[in-house]
């Protein structure tokens, strides 16, 4: 039961930050956390157990709060065969300074295949960025579909991001 409540909780906080990071000032300026660590061995909505020792959505608030990040619409936990994807990615700059010339790489993973797509451009500092639309058939196989984003820029890699389905028929 811990390490199931752990992963929800890292799931859940992963995407509502990523959420209101898109949102960026539009409600939302930020976000506060409850409670960040336990006082005692209870169960609870904290990131840090009672010794602080980090439970999983500690690592899952620390990558959606990092100062760059490249996302997804989340997509459905369970897709069918023959559905159509079609997931936004953003890329969430918080630096002062813009990133130039980066590219998105963006990888779909599944039993007997994959897919590549890549997208260029700018993102500003201090902003939003809409980097493209990833369209995706879902295959005819049963197993993991996996969405692995890569940021990168002249200087390497800035940032990635993982999303992962399960597809059904």
């Amino acid at each position: 039961w811990r390490r199931a409540t752990q992963r929800y909780q890292a799931a859940l906080l992963r995407h509502h930050i990523e959420l209101l990071r898109r949102l960026k000032y539009a409600p939302a300026g930020g976000f506060c956390m409850f409670s960040f660590n336990d006082p005692a061995p209870v169960v609870s909505w904290s990131v840090l157990d009672h010794q602080r020792r980090p439970k999983l959505g500690f690592d899952a608030v620390k990558r959606a709060c990092a100062p760059v990040i490249v996302v997804a619409d989340p997509p459905p936990s369970i897709v069918t065969h023959g559905e159509r994807l079609s997931l936004d990615l953003h890329v969430v700059n918080d630096r002062r300074e813009a990133i130039l010339g980066a590219t998105v790489d963006v990888t779909a993973t599944w039993p007997g295949g994959s897919r590549r797509w890549r997208f260029g451009g700018d993102a500003d500092a201090d902003a939003v960025e809409k980097v493209g639309t990833l369209d995706l058939d879902v295959p005819a196989t049963l197993g993991a579909l996996r969405l692995e984003l890569r940021l990168a820029d002249a200087d390497g890699e800035i940032a990635t991001n993982t999303y992962r389905s399960a597809i059904t028929t």
